[in-house]
């Protein structure tokens, strides 16, 4: 539903890559290698990226959007985010699945007047100073030293 709500406005140029299967199937390492490259290319093609939980409470498409410093629209289904220096609303999209009706609205609503690659900049910078392994552990450590 997501993805036909944008798909169907024009105000975005979607480039969503439907696969019938996961990984479209694949069955050896050049399919694995052809259809990793056709992923991140695509993030990186797109200023936006869809974050929908898996088959957890959470989304590895928004911790690898935030790396390409892009922007998830991230739906919201009760997933816990971590704690972050900062608000969450600064760096993404958030809706939830009543939200979908107005979806564009709500997206051409959190992009007015922000600057993209000030945007993008500051996902990829979150992403790699709180959420990377090391930038975790550094700021875990840096906190810890003050608490001491």
């Amino acid at each position: 539903r997501i993805l036909s709500r944008l798909q169907r406005n024009k105000q975005f140029d979607t480039r969503f890559i439907i696969r019938q299967k996961y990984r479209a199937g694949l069955q050896n390492s050049e399919d694995r290698l052809r259809t990793t490259l056709e992923y991140y290319h695509n993030q990186l093609e797109s200023d936006l990226n869809v974050c929908v939980r898996g088959g957890g409470n959470f989304s590895a498409r928004f911790y690898e959007t935030l790396a390409m410093g892009r922007i998830p629209l991230f739906c919201d289904t009760d997933s816990p985010l971590p704690e972050i220096d900062g608000n969450w609303d600064d760096h993404i999209v958030r809706f939830t699945q009543m939200d979908i009706p107005v979806l564009p609205d709500l997206i051409m609503q959190w992009l007015q007047g922000k600057d993209m690659q000030d945007v993008f900049r500051r996902n990829h910078r979150l992403w790699e100073e709180q959420l990377s392994l090391q930038g975790f552990w550094i700021r875990e450590i840096k906190r810890l030293l003050g608490d001491i």
